[in-house]
């Protein structure tokens, strides 16, 4: 049997002889596009693009099910050949294609499959998507990178500023994947607040409202301070990541100037939203924030098109 292949960058497939390019997109970066761009075969080859949704909640990432679409896609690019040698090579890459796939360990397949190969010389870049595609397999001069571009810009670099009570997190997401967190905690002991002096907080309730509003009025100017103080993180974040653009999310009736968060972002803030995130994974709220944002600027997947040359 063959050894799994891990995504972990450049490997050379010396039984077959071919160069292999495995990369995880999202955490493991953007999509190279300016290699893409280059990528060519000799002739009478072409560059095999091929694009295959992998519906994971259905576990289909376990079985053959977007290969054998894979499969039948490039036996139809076959059977609609013109020229006898063409046909003959483009037969080759896509049996040496099929073997690298299965090759996939189940836990690198995620929602989508994008590859570029061509068979002189034999060069495979193959891509697992945390965001999901159309199935479409083109044959052409050059890569068809239109679908991976459309992701791309559909899931831009994205912060998200989660503020909740006296905690705050720094999330990036990268097409649409969380990639990086940072948690901060307002440590009452160290802050600017004093305890107030007189009755407990059970006896402020009761002692009438002038003195609770007055309470209540001093920690809003405490957090207004911390907030602040949040500046120099948000923006060193938003530098480092490449953000651009961000987005709060804050619970109902927190108060936050997002003029303020655009200028320490120096990037657009994309919207303001009241939830109650706080105990929530970076993931699941970046594959919820992300995938709404998409979805108010339009579908970016691409639109289901004959298979052609």
């Amino acid at each position: 049997a063959r050894r799994p292949v891990k995504l972990a960058g450049s490997v050379r497939d010396r039984r077959h002889r071919g160069k292999v390019m495995f990369q995880e997109l999202g955490t493991g970066g953007l999509p190279p596009f300016e290699r893409l761009r280059h990528l060519r075969a000799k002739p009478p080859g072409g560059v095999l693009s091929a694009y295959l949704a992998v519906d994971t909640r259905r576990g289909e990432a376990r079985d053959s099910g977007w290969r054998l679409r894979f499969r039948a896609a490039a036996r139809d690019l076959v059977d609609h050949s013109t020229d006898r040698t063409e046909a003959q090579a483009l037969v080759r890459l896509v049996h040496w294609v099929e073997q690298q796939l299965d090759s996939l360990t189940t836990a690198d397949v995620r929602r989508g499959v994008a590859l570029f190969a061509t068979e002189r010389p034999r060069h495979l870049e193959l891509f697992t998507l945390s965001r999901p595609v159309d199935d479409r397999v083109v044959w052409a001069d050059a890569a068809d990178l239109g679908p991976l571009e459309r992701v791309a810009e559909g899931y831009p670099t994205t912060g998200i500023v989660l503020i909740d009570d006296r905690s705050a997190r720094l999330i990036t997401t990268r097409l649409g994947e969380a990639v990086d967190e940072q948690s901060f905690l307002f440590d009452l002991d160290s802050s600017d607040w004093r305890r107030m002096e007189g009755p407990a907080p059970g006896v402020l309730r009761a002692s009438g409202t002038t003195q609770a509003d007055r309470y209540a009025r001093r920690i809003q100017a405490s957090e207004s301070r911390w907030l602040r103080g949040l500046g120099p993180s948000i923006q060193a974040m938003s530098r480092d990541a490449s953000w651009a653009r961000v987005m709060l999310v804050s619970p109902p009736g927190f108060q936050l100037d997002v003029g303020d968060l655009g200028r320490w972002a120096g990037v657009p803030v994309r919207g303001h939203l009241r939830r109650g995130w706080a105990g929530r994974s970076a993931s699941s709220i970046a594959e919820e924030l992300v995938d709404e944002l998409a979805a108010a600027a339009g579908d970016t997947t691409d639109v289901a098109r004959p298979i052609s040359r």
